[in-house]
């Protein structure tokens, strides 16, 4: 049970302004301030989950900097192929506060920075830490989605300063699944949402703990927002306290929980079973050229998918392509519906139409299985009734001749 909300989510609800984060070279008698940036989902791909980075402001050793983890030599190798394959190099970058700022600025994407309070020890080796990476910025590190990304080099930096705490006070079980939580980003994405779908197995539904949710830079500011730490004088404070707004933009931030997409789901699905089904079958020619070139649409897009999910499955080292039931969905014999689509244009029904697509509609069927967990039922609903309705079309005799 969500017993927090992270403060971004309630200046985004109410519209409370944030005061402006402090600007310049912080003064030597100040004390160290160490903050949690947390910036807004972007448009690019790399962008679309948020970003997390630490700010260090410390006059006594002359720092005003901003590290962040995820920088990408695309020079080095190809980013997204890199991703898939479970190769992608990343290392960690450190710049001043202002071209941060600058930076999300010019994307439009709103950033919030809260101030970290962690007792002078934790403190004090956080900043060891900090110093440890400026001191190498070419060392490369494997990049994962989930254990090694932007938001766990930073959950992970600060529960070494606390000496393992942070992961002992997160232990209890977070209510959704990688999936869903990656999903709730997605849903103005569509096409992100669809391939992610068919394409990652069921060890993205997985059960996670409240630490383990941090892996999203908006769920590691709101983990992060129930912890409370010693303060040194023997009382306790809350580990993250007061924001300020690092930039402002339109874009805004992911819904704090995720819709049920198995109802959106099927009803798609079902309206794109209709839409094949009806005009094809009743439609006349204009009707069966319809459906033919919905049909060619459906193979190009299951087949292409399924053909990249069968090479992840087979070349990529990420445990997220195995045991996949999306691939009962979508796979390279749907690219088989293409010459199909193009005999129905034409008004023929070649005799191996009715068993290819009863084939196909029968793995939809068998991707009920419980194998990928509640969310496979989503994909399913989605793409089952249209496979469905190309057997029909198949098996059902023709009204009339061609």
């Amino acid at each position: 049970m969500m017993l927090w909300l992270p403060i971004l989510a309630l200046v985004s609800a109410h519209g409370t302004p944030l005061p402006a984060c402090p600007s310049g070279p912080p003064d030597p008698l100040e004390d160290p301030a160490l903050y949690l940036i947390t910036a807004a989902p972007g448009h690019e791909p790399f962008s679309f989950l948020g970003h997390s980075s630490l700010w260090l402001r410390d006059g006594a050793l002359g720092i005003d900097r901003v590290w962040e983890f995820g920088v990408i030599d695309s020079r080095r190798q190809e980013p997204l192929s890199s991703l898939l394959l479970g190769s992608l190099e990343c290392r960690w970058q450190v710049e001043p506060p202002a071209r941060e700022a600058r930076s999300y600025r010019r994307t439009d994407r709103p950033a919030v920075a809260r101030r970290i309070h962690l007792p002078p020890d934790a403190q004090a080796r956080v900043v060891a830490g900090l110093l440890g990476i400026r001191a190498d910025l070419d060392a490369y590190s494997l990049f994962h989605w989930r254990d090694r990304s932007c938001a766990t080099a930073v959950r992970d930096l600060l529960d070494e300063g606390l000496d393992g705490a942070l992961q002992q006070k997160l232990a209890a079980p977070w209510p959704h699944s990688p999936r869903d939580e990656v999903q709730r980003h997605l849903d103005r994405v569509p096409w992100a949402g669809l391939a992610l779908d068919l394409l990652a197995g069921p060890s993205v539904d997985q059960p996670m703990t409240q630490y383990d949710a941090g892996f999203l830079p908006d769920l590691l500011d709101r983990t992060l927002s129930g912890v409370r730490v010693e303060d040194g004088r023997g009382g306790q404070v809350a580990l993250l306290g007061e924001a300020c707004q690092l930039s402002e933009g339109a874009l805004s931030w992911a819904p704090a929980t995720r819709p049920d997409p198995r109802p959106r789901a099927l009803g798609l699905g079902l309206l794109g079973g209709a839409l094949l089904l009806v005009p094809g079958r009743f439609g006349g020619r204009p009707g069966r050229i319809f459906a033919a070139l919905a049909l060619a649409v459906l193979g190009l897009l299951l087949g292409l998918l399924g053909t990249v999910g069968l090479l992840l499955w087979g070349l990529s080292a990420l445990e997220e392509f195995r045991a996949n039931p999306g691939l009962l969905l979508a796979n390279p014999l749907h690219l088989g519906l293409l010459p199909l689509a193009w005999a129905w244009a034409r008004g023929r029904r070649p005799a191996w139409a009715r068993p290819f697509t009863g084939l196909l509609a029968l793995f939809g069927l068998l991707a009920l299985l419980p194998l990928g967990g509640p969310a496979n039922l989503a994909r399913v609903g989605l793409l089952w009734p249209p496979l469905l309705a190309a057997f029909a079309l198949a098996a059902l005799p023709p009204r009339s001749p061609p």
